[in-house]
């Protein structure tokens, strides 16, 4: 409260005395500054944190609530004393929802008030999940070669949560031996893929086994080098038999005699399981 006094006065006279008293009204308001703020969270769940401004003329502590929908959150009941026109800053834990992918976006709905809930403001903060690359691989077994060629039982899993680009290089192979099919392989997150690619012997191989290496290039992640053997037989995979279903289900595979065999899938330890069914 202020008073103000006015005096009237002529010729050294007063005239007249007005006093006035004057209240400044209590003004309250939050805002929220996300310039230049990280809003990226990994899959796992962080922490963000949240500048903000207070908007009210007295010392208020600022009381947060998450409403309506939105990723799930947690942030803290109130913050401490914040003087008139002062920033502040909340920090909030966010984890992504199960299913949420590389750059998908989603929303918080934050809402802050006074400790007796004037000033009260709800903010959409926009945050957005990081991609985080993985892979892993498996040899389920030898590499069978016929005179045809065979498609080896080596598979890659993109464990990430990004589409993922790798590129293959093969090397180990004796001169006249010759590599078909492609050296990309592109991943969806959590699909499983056998290697493309098929090996035929030279003409004069002699059935000795060979070991080759298949190396995988991630663009972020480090070389991984796949070492198999390579094992003569009269029928081979002409095509990958890495299969991914339903446990229980059956998936073709052609063999290099032309011939096509069903084979059922069945769980395990890398979520499938190869079998030699076909090879004789």
């Amino acid at each position: 409260m202020v008073e103000l006094h006015i005096e009237a006065m002529w010729n050294d006279e007063v005239l007249t005395n007005l006093s006035h008293a004057m209240v400044v009204a209590r003004s309250s308001g939050w805002e929220v500054n996300l310039t230049g703020v990280d809003l990226v969270v990994p899959p796992g769940g962080g922490n963000i944190t949240v500048p903000l401004l207070h908007l009210g003329n007295s010392i208020q502590d600022p009381w947060f609530a998450k409403v309506a929908e939105g990723w799930p959150v947690t942030l803290p009941a109130n913050g401490t004393h914040v003087q008139p026109f002062s920033p502040a800053s909340v920090t909030l834990n966010v984890i992504p929802p199960n299913g949420t992918e590389a750059g998908d976006v989603g929303t918080l709905n934050l809402r802050i008030s006074n400790g007796d809930g004037s000033g009260s403001s709800q903010h959409q903060i926009p945050v957005r999940m990081t991609a985080e690359p993985a892979i892993s691989h498996g040899v389920e077994g030898v590499w069978y070669v016929s005179e045809e060629g065979g498609m080896p039982t080596a598979w890659i899993r993109n464990d990430g949560n990004d589409l993922s680009t790798v590129e293959l290089n093969l090397t180990g192979l004796p001169t006249g031996w010759t590599m078909e099919g492609t050296t990309r392989m592109v991943l969806a997150p959590g699909e499983v893929q056998g290697l493309p690619m098929s090996i035929v012997p030279a003409t004069d191989w002699d059935g000795t086994g060979r070991l080759v290496t298949v190396t995988v290039t991630h663009p972020r992640l480090d070389p991984v080098d796949l070492s198999i053997e390579v094992r003569e037989v009269d029928v081979a995979f002409a095509s990958s038999p890495v299969a991914v279903g339903v446990a229980g289900g059956t998936a073709s595979v052609f063999l290099t005699d032309g011939s096509t065999v069903l084979h059922t899938l069945t769980e395990g330890v890398d979520g499938i399981s190869i079998g030699d069914e076909g090879l004789r």
